[in-house]
């Protein structure tokens, strides 16, 4: 088995890469290590040892699909569509019978921002953004996460969300920690994983909302079953656990990454995951 030399990021853009991103940090670590990491829109000509899949998109072109057969191997090159009607098991119909809160959400991750940004790049992709973060969702008819609304029933979900192609509706079943609200977070990359639970007071918890951070000791075995089938390499599930069963909320492929406190060295997270690169060796 033959260590990986040279590995390229395919992000589908031409636009700068933020540091952001979970996948900056283990970069870091890579060319630390003598490893050639070349971030790029599209394949080189020069290729590299192994490919890795980064395109921001919740539903990938078919040229995706093509771009990572330029690769003996491509980290996440088959993973084509991680919108919520794919695999959420809460989302619910206008005609349902379901009698407690629910949650308003759109179909792709982070809002469709991501989307909307590459669709009107050349009408001002960061104006869409801002006209989006200061205007109310009745308005635009999409939202900034985590500004997804919650109500106590859904006689209360305005009928054009009903109708929107664009949302999702989903049963509330929060995590409760005491008088606190929860979300487990599963990272992995390879066979390198983590796994944390964060408490709030607020129903939509993040991390940069938590007042508690705990190491999780396992997985649910349902969840390992869910990355298996989607042939997932890399990234990130958030769940909570409702009546001893894990609730996947949200598959994201592209994570971030945001350090508690500045760092000028790697963190033991970020350490752990870069050293799944050799679950990817040339063989």
């Amino acid at each position: 088995m033959a260590e990986t030399t040279s590995l390229e990021i395919i992000i589908g853009t031409t636009d700068p890469w933020p540091h952001s991103y979970y996948l900056a940090h283990l970069a870091e670590v890579w060319r630390q290590q003598g490893i050639t990491v070349n971030i790029t829109g599209t394949p080189s000509e020069q290729g590299a040892d192994l490919g890795f899949m980064h395109v921001d998109l919740s539903r990938l072109p078919a040229s995706c699909r093509k771009m990572a057969a330029a690769y003996e191997y491509c980290v996440n090159g088959g993973i084509s569509d991680i919108s919520k009607t794919a695999y959420s098991q809460g989302i619910i119909a206008r005609t349902d019978d379901w009698d407690g809160a629910v949650i308003v959400k759109t179909d792709l991750n982070y809002g469709g921002l991501p989307e909307l940004q590459r669709r009107y790049q050349q009408f001002g992709g960061k104006l869409i953004k801002k006209l989006i973060k200061h205007n109310p969702w009745h308005f635009t008819k999409r939202f900034k996460p985590p500004n997804y609304p919650i109500f106590q029933h859904m006689d209360e979900v305005p009928e054009w969300a009903w109708r929107n192609r664009n949302l999702i509706v989903e049963r509330f079943v929060p995590e409760r920690v005491d008088d606190l609200y929860a979300i487990r977070y599963w990272i992995f990359f390879g066979n390198r994983e983590y796994a944390v639970r964060f408490c709030s007071a607020t129903p939509i918890v993040k991390a940069h909302n938590a007042v508690r951070r705990e190491a999780l000791p396992e997985i649910p075995e349902a969840l390992r079953k869910i990355r298996a089938a989607m042939g997932m390499d890399f990234g990130k599930f958030d769940y909570v656990m409702h009546r001893g069963e894990p609730i996947l909320l949200d598959i994201n492929k592209t994570p971030s990454y945001h350090p508690l406190l500045p760092a000028t060295v790697p963190s033991e997270e970020v350490l752990l995951l870069a050293d799944g690169l050799k679950d990817f060796a040339r063989r």
